[in-house]
């Protein structure tokens, strides 16, 4: 099994590090959990911004938009990987507020200056991952593929095409073949 980091190596592309993205002083910081929940601290903006209306189809081109929320333009394919932009992840009680981390960095791009997007892949169902708010903005007929037993988390949403893969399934789908790796990772959200 390989890394993601390697694997995007082997094809040529080069990921930059987040602590290249923003500044050092504040990724030194340390934040409790006290102070990542009920943080109000204003959000800083990222050094860099990608501009994807410069990227060929002709190669693969990949931007880091905030914590796991990639957004990959594959020969013409476009990719966004566990799309997050709400302010705050975690419980929302009654529709009025969220219990949880506030984010200490805005994303790169927010979703108003993404390009269409043509696949989005939810690796599991943590809220820092799969966060619904931001999910709601997105088309609903945009194909989802997920972890296995993570479909239900969004089945109010009514997306039209969504996929679970189990370890070591493939799907073909966009023009893309995906495989779901195994990891070593509790993905559920709820027991």
């Amino acid at each position: 099994m390989t890394s993601r980091r390697k694997f995007l190596s082997q094809l040529g592309v080069t990921v930059a590090s987040p602590s290249l993205l923003i500044s050092q002083e504040k990724t030194e910081q340390k934040h409790s959990r006290w102070e990542l929940i009920f943080n109000n601290d204003e959000m800083q903006t990222p050094k860099f911004k990608p501009n994807p209306k410069e990227w060929s189809n002709d190669t693969i081109t990949v931007a880091w938009l905030g914590h796991a929320t990639l957004l990959i333009n594959f020969f013409g394919t476009t990719i966004i990987t566990d799309p997050v932009f709400s302010e705050k992840v975690g419980v929302k009680f009654f529709g009025l507020f969220k219990v949880g981390p506030k984010r200490l960095f805005a994303p790169a791009l927010a979703i108003e200056e993404l390009p269409s997007i043509d696949l989005i892949l939810l690796s599991h169902a943590h809220f820092d991952h799969l966060d619904i708010d931001s999910l709601k903005k997105f088309d609903e007929n945009i194909p989802t593929i997920m972890a296995k037993n993570t479909a239900d988390v969004i089945s109010n949403l009514d997306r039209t095409k969504v996929k679970e893969l189990d370890w070591n399934e493939k799907f073909s789908v966009a023009g893309i073949d995906i495989e779901a790796l195994q990891v070593k990772h509790f993905g559920w959200r709820y027991p």
